[in-house]
């Protein structure tokens, strides 16, 4: 028994025109809107990294709390063995006071630079157009990006046209 096709594959394989398999596009739709999907959950608490003033004003109090323990640690009233127990050592506290430190005072990317979601729906188009021998042209009513558009949120009307055009100068290696 075989599924009834989605109306975002039937749209994505008009989008794609006669080249289509239907097999390879239902398969590539299905895993780039559940990649996608995962995308818009995610929030980046990378290395340096935070997307959020709620993220910067956490690890500004989290640099700040470690600098008052250290100071409280070095105090010589401290019993010495709950100094010499603590699991962080003088370098530690350096290395963490200063990565967080860093990512309180890092400025936030502009809000449509860091969508990881719609970066991840124009690769995944990018992929499926290369799968069925299709040039990747970046014009805003093109099939890139509006293949990308539908896989981001199934409205091929949406305008994906910058991450297509990151994604593209990222796979051309400029």
């Amino acid at each position: 028994m075989r599924w009834p096709v989605s109306a975002t594959v039937r749209k994505a394989m008009a989008i794609i025109g006669p080249k289509a398999r239907e097999s390879d596009v239902e398969r590539t739709v299905h895993g780039a809107t559940m990649a996608v999907a995962r995308q818009k959950t995610w929030k980046q608490s990378g290395r340096y990294g935070t997307w959020t003033k709620a993220q910067k004003r956490a690890a500004g109090r989290v640099a700040a709390a470690l600098r008052r323990l250290e100071a409280v640690l070095k105090d010589p009233d401290l019993e010495k063995y709950v100094r010499d127990s603590f699991p962080l050592d003088e370098i530690d506290f350096e290395r963490w006071t200063t990565y967080c430190q860093k990512a309180s005072e890092t400025p936030l990317p502009k809000t449509w630079l860091r969508d990881p979601a719609r970066r991840e729906a124009a690769k995944q188009a990018a992929r499926l157009l290369k799968q069925h021998d299709i040039p990747l042209r970046v014009t805003r009513r093109g099939k890139f990006c509006r293949l990308a558009a539908l896989l981001y949120c199934g409205d091929e009307k949406a305008d994906l046209f910058y991450d297509c055009r990151l994604v593209k100068k990222d796979l051309d290696g400029v």
